[in-house]
């Protein structure tokens, strides 16, 4: 006779470490495949990784930020240049970084009963009697969301594992966007640090390499990186003991990086997290993120006491940002600032040449509680750019080039064919509206070639014989940029215009066409 055996239910889980448990998607130098790990085999395995990234843009912000301030506070700063040298060469570096990891490893589990990772214990008592709301309320994934926050079967998820939980916990308190929160009082929020902007991250050839490129020096007793005092002060989130609602000043660079825009509390059933509570954070001046940001670029706005961020436009390229993003730091403008630091250890050859990097942005739109764009970009810089200002100014003319010929696609040029063709004001707006779509075509075939134009006009250059500090840039390679230019812009602008029956239209249109163009092509942008 056959025995049946009983097995007890499994039971409810009640702690998840950061270290120890599964929730980190990297993909391996060996592999497409993506797969979560832990802090732990993370920094075990961090040469044969390839990369970290989420299944969104901002989760991958997120978790890049969060890394980095694991790395630095584990390693305790990176104080001088040949410290920062000697961290490539450390075989033990990953170890060092786990045994410091672990005299926290209470503060980095997600379920703690008193101080659950990233989420704010006072909020236990604070909403007792109120419903959490559900977890797709903090994925965005609903009817009126523009974008596919993360590819669910049900559109609604009813929960999250704890992996993802950790992720987009990370990605509410550095990424959110704006506007309206569960408060009862004081609903509106910021948005989170990282919104509205192009992230600009070194890339290495593994997860060891990128991490050690974004480690800037920091040496709080020195007021490094920023200028404001106090630094010694400065503790990363897991360090403090609660995240209050409240308005106060960034303590540092570790603060900064893992600062609190939301104050969370997940709820789960210890198998998955069901529900969340997500209330308004901590919040500071964000106009003093120019002092402690190191992957934006900072332009001077009119009628502004200090540079802003550069914005996210999700109608360019991110090549097409190269005059801020690699622009000569000065008083009113800076590259990010990882990159000043990057030249400065240039000389130890850590600094790969040319620099990949991965570009990353998140932006909403007029609703600030709404999702519009989200950016993962890639480009490639030689360091000339970062190091010499006659290379940059060379690479912006050749921008600028680009730029002002892009503009004569919606210009008098189509108005020109349109008054040949006699068209009513009404189809005349119609006409010229639709052919100035061909400006996208324009842009779309300058990706590739701006990046080949930024390697040749790196080497394009003449060294002064009496003098070898005094170089000059572009002298073939920005008369080529022209040409090339001029006979892309054409090409665009005739297939435009090829399907128009009317000869003296057509031959209207590129006369005017020839004649703005050379205007452009003739004298300095």
């Amino acid at each position: 006779m056959m025995t049946q055996t009983l097995t007890s239910p499994p039971k409810p889980q009640t702690t998840y470490s950061l270290l120890t448990e599964p929730w980190i998607p990297v993909v391996y130098n060996d592999s497409l495949k993506y797969k979560n790990i832990s802090l732990q085999d993370l920094f075990l395995e961090w040469e044969n990784l390839k990369t970290v990234q989420g299944i969104n843009p901002p989760r991958t912000i997120a978790l890049w930020r969060w890394l980095i301030a694991f790395t630095q506070w584990s390693i305790q700063g990176t104080k001088t240049i040949d410290e920062w040298k000697q961290l490539w060469t450390d075989e033990n570096l990953g170890s060092r970084i786990i045994k410091r990891l672990e005299t926290v490893k209470e503060r980095l589990d997600l379920l703690h009963p008193d101080f659950p990772f990233g989420q704010c214990k006072d909020l236990r008592e604070e909403t007792k009697g109120k419903e959490p709301s559900p977890v797709s309320k903090i994925l965005f994934q609903d009817k009126d969301s523009g974008l596919l926050w993360s590819k669910y079967s049900d559109q609604n998820p009813a929960f999250l594992s704890y992996a993802e939980a950790v992720q987009e916990l990370l990605r509410l308190l550095c990424c959110d966007l704006g506007g309206t929160k569960s408060d009862s009082q004081d609903r509106s929020a910021q948005t989170g640090i990282c919104v509205m902007g192009r992230i600009v991250m070194p890339i290495g050839k593994n997860v060891k390499e990128t991490l050690l490129l974004n480690l800037h020096q920091y040496s709080p007793q020195d007021d490094i990186p920023s200028i404001f005092p106090d630094q010694d002060k400065d503790l990363p989130l897991w360090e403090r003991l609660n995240i209050k609602k409240q308005s106060r000043t960034i303590t540092g660079l570790l603060d900064y990086l893992t600062f609190p825009n939301r104050r969370v509390m997940l709820i789960h059933n210890g198998k998955s997290v069901t529900g969340v509570y997500l209330y308004k954070g901590e919040e500071f001046n964000q106009k003093d993120s120019y002092f402690w940001e190191l992957w934006q670029a900072y332009i001077q706005v009119k009628d502004e006491s200090m540079p802003l961020k550069l914005k996210l436009d999700i109608n360019k390229a991110s090549w097409r940002d190269a005059e801020a993003l690699l622009h000569p730091t000065t008083q009113d403008n800076h590259k990010p600032k990882i990159f000043d630091w990057l030249v400065k250890c240039r000389h130890t050859g850590c600094v790969p040449d040319p620099i990949p990097v991965q570009v990353l942005g998140f932006a909403h739109g007029s609703d600030l509680g709404k999702p519009l764009h989200w950016l993962h970009d890639t480009m490639t810089i030689p360091q000339v750019y970062l190091d010499s200002k006659e290379a940059y100014y060379k690479l912006v003319e050749g921008l600028k080039y680009a730029e002002k010929i892009g503009r004569l696609f919606s210009s008098k040029t189509y108005e020109t064919v349109a008054n040949g063709l006699k068209l009513s004001k009404k189809d005349k707006q119609k006409f010229i509206n639709q052919l100035s779509t061909t400006a996208a075509i324009y842009w779309s075939a300058l990706d590739s070639e701006f990046q080949q134009f930024m390697f040749e006009l790196a080497e394009d250059k003449v060294v002064d014989e009496e003098d070898e500090d005094d170089i000059t840039f572009g002298e073939i390679k920005i008369p080529e940029w022209k040409n090339k230019l001029k006979t892309i812009a054409t090409e665009c602008y005739e297939q435009s215009i090829a399907g128009i029956s009317s000869y003296e239209a057509r031959a209207r249109g590129l006369n005017a066409w020839y004649k703005e163009l050379n205007k452009i092509l003739r004298n300095k942008p």
